[in-house]
């Protein structure tokens, strides 16, 4: 039985997608674009379900977005264009601004 657990112990982290947390850059830009983000840890794409998400710089997402946490920073904007969705299952903070155009929803 400790041989199960232990087990289970080891497999259960690679069976679980790691969480990043994604900033965007000084450049901005479109949500789906890798180079709108930097990630940590290092190798990410751009900001999926179960990432956390700083928008540092004005951003705005055209295709359905889903994350854990989402912070908006002061004097930056989020925008949700046309009828796409935002899907937040942890926090959102906003302390910018989050636009939607459209037809978007949070």
């Amino acid at each position: 039985m400790k041989k199960v657990a232990f087990l289970f112990i080891l497999l259960v982290p690679i069976l679980v997608k790691a969480s990043f947390t994604y900033t965007s850059i000084i450049s901005g830009g479109n949500w789906e674009t890798n180079a709108t983000w930097v990630s940590v840890p290092a190798g990410g794409t751009y900001p999926q379900k179960g990432d956390n998400v700083i928008i540092n710089t004005n951003v705005t997402a055209t295709a359905y977005v889903q994350v854990l946490n989402l912070t908006i920073n002061i004097g930056k904007t989020l925008t949700i264009s046309g009828s796409k969705l935002i899907d937040i299952d942890g926090k959102l903070t906003n302390n910018g601004v989050l636009n939607t155009t459209g037809g978007g929803t949070i």
